[in-house]
Parts: structure tokens; sequence; C-alpha cells
């Protein structure tokens, strides 16, 4: 395969989120009801849009650089991630993944596994197909069309938990191997098996968000051990990952699901000795460092899962 180099992302944004309730971890559930949205105001379909998992209920949708809440879902307790044509995909609490048109107060499909719960998705730029990660077993990966229907099932030696499609249409997944260590799997487009990915050098780390941030690979590091929460591009060649740069975050504790927007980074995150990610940082990427801006969570203590972004039309 050959290195992957590519033009960067132009679209750059700041963040503003408000802060709702739920638990820490994903929850394995039986499948639910049809999502609700109780719409606050309405808003342009230019309005660019943030969506935070396990806040206001479920999911709380802010327009942006208002900052306002205008509307909220009534699910959202695990990953979500967005395509760049505005629409959201928000997992609830069991085996459905949601998509929702821009600011759309209903699903405009459902994508369902067999059982489990989801820790993350991911969406094909060429074809629509939406990549699927966790489940009972979490050692497979469900890629469904992007119109609808069955997904296409690949195991992979992995309790999964991130995924991400970069601009070529290769699919990277990450978790822990069967000795819990960090490990990164790829699927070749076109291919039929996951392969592992070797990192140069070495990084101990927990895994999170893998996201292609116009130009290269990125895999999030959460831990495992608090304090050394910290980004990853790789350069990618066959079955190689060479680290291109590392962006670290000052002052973060402990992290969950990313989203990396042009030259911003959005992280749900802890402070030294929190419990939760009860916090929303916003940093510059990749430079990392010192948080530019930080949301915090009003009343009891929180635990955002997932944030994503929806930009709307432009002329």
């Amino acid at each position: 395969m050959a290195n992957r180099f590519h033009g960067a992302l132009t679209l750059s944004v700041a963040f503003f989120v408000l802060a709702g309730c739920g638990g820490s971890q994903p929850r394995i559930g039986a499948p639910g009801a049809m999502p609700r949205a109780h719409v606050l105001q309405r808003v342009a379909s230019s309005t660019d849009l943030i969506y935070a998992t396990n806040g206001c209920g479920g999911t709380c949708v802010v327009s942006y650089p208002q900052g306002e809440l205008v509307q909220t879902l009534d699910i959202g307790q695990n990953g979500a991630c967005a395509d760049s044509a505005g629409d959201v995909y928000i997992a609830g609490s069991g085996t459905e993944l949601y998509e929702f048109a821009h600011a759309g107060s209903t699903p405009t499909k459902t994508f369902s596994i067999s059982s489990g719960a989801i820790n993350g998705c991911s969406v094909d730029a060429h074809t629509g197909n939406v990549a699927v990660t966790g489940g009972a077993a979490n050692s497979t990966v469900a890629i469904f069309p992007g119109t609808g229907g069955s997904p296409t099932t690949y195991p992979v030696p992995l309790n999964t938990q991130y995924a991400g499609f970069d601009s070529d249409g290769n699919l990277f997944v990450d978790g822990y191997d069967y000795h819990f260590q960090f490990a990164l799997y790829e699927l070749p487009r076109g291919g039929s098996q996951f392969a592992q990915i070797t990192i140069n050098p070495n990084i101990e780390m927990g895994p999170g968000q893998v996201q292609w941030d116009g130009s290269l690979v990125t895999v999030l590091g959460i831990g495992p051990q608090p304090g050394k929460v910290k980004l990853l591009r790789l350069n990618i060649s066959g079955s190689t990952a060479t680290v291109a740069g590392v962006t670290k975050f000052s002052g973060v504790w402990r992290a969950l699901q990313s989203w990396i927007q042009g030259k911003t980074i959005l992280l749900p995150y802890g402070r030294h000795g929190s419990e939760f990610h009860n916090e929303i940082g916003i940093w510059k990427y990749p430079k990392g460092g010192k948080v530019v801006q930080t949301i915090k969570h009003f009343g009891l203590p929180r635990d955002f899962q997932a944030v994503t972004f929806s930009p709307g039309s432009k002329p």
C-alpha cells in the first residue's frame, strides 16, 4: 500500500456544548423505541451543529457559533460520527445506530447489529458505507451499505473499540488484543480480511477514536494510565505505521471519543482525580498543548461519551 499523503481539510471550527447525564462505559441493552427529539428552536440549514452524546438526557444539539442548545435527542449513550454531507450517526444504549439528517428530529435510517452495544462508527466517503464496532463479542466489525440493509461482518482478533476510514476507503480499527494490549488493524478497500498494522515506535496506550484528519490516520490514546492521553498521527505503508507526530493535551487526566474538525480537535475529558469525562475541551490541531476553551458540566457530575460535528450547507 502506498504512503498516504493528501490535502488537509479546510473547515475549521470552534466548539460549544451543553452537558447532560449518563454512565461512563458503553452499555448493553435491548432494542428500544424510535428516538424522539425535543426541538427548542428552528435552525437554518446553513447552521453548523455540534452533537454531544450522553448529555441532555441523550444527545445535546448545539448551534455553532452561537452556542445555543437548539435540540435534544433522547438517545445517544455511546459512540457517534458524521459524514461530509452533515448526516450524523448516533448509537443508542443497545444494538441500533441511528442516522439523522442535519438538524433532523427523526432518524432517516436505522442500522442494527445482532447483539450488544455499539462503541463507534465511521462513514466511507467513497461508498457511503457505514462501519460499526462493538457488539456482544466485540470481535467483529459490521459494514452496512449506506442505503441500508444487512451488513457484511468481518472477524478481527480484537475487542474492537473505534473505526475510521481514510480518504482511499481503507478501514482502520483499534482495540485490545488477547493480551489486553493496544492493537491496530486494517481492512483494505475491497479486501476480505483485516491485517494487523505495527506501529513504529511501539507506544502503550488505551484504544480511542480512529479518524482521518485530511492527510493522516490518527489514533487517540486514552491511557492506559491516567495522564497519558495523546493522539498519534500515522504514516502507513503496507503493514507498518510510522508515528509522524504526537498531539498532547495539557491538564487531561482521562478522555473518551474525540472529533477532529479541520484545525480543531474536540475532546470529552476529565482533569486530575476526576471520575468522569465531565468537560468538553477545544484544542488547536495538531498543536495540542493548553486547552483553548473548556465547556464544563452543569449540575451533577456528567460523563460525556462522544462529540461530533455536522456542517451546515454553504452557498
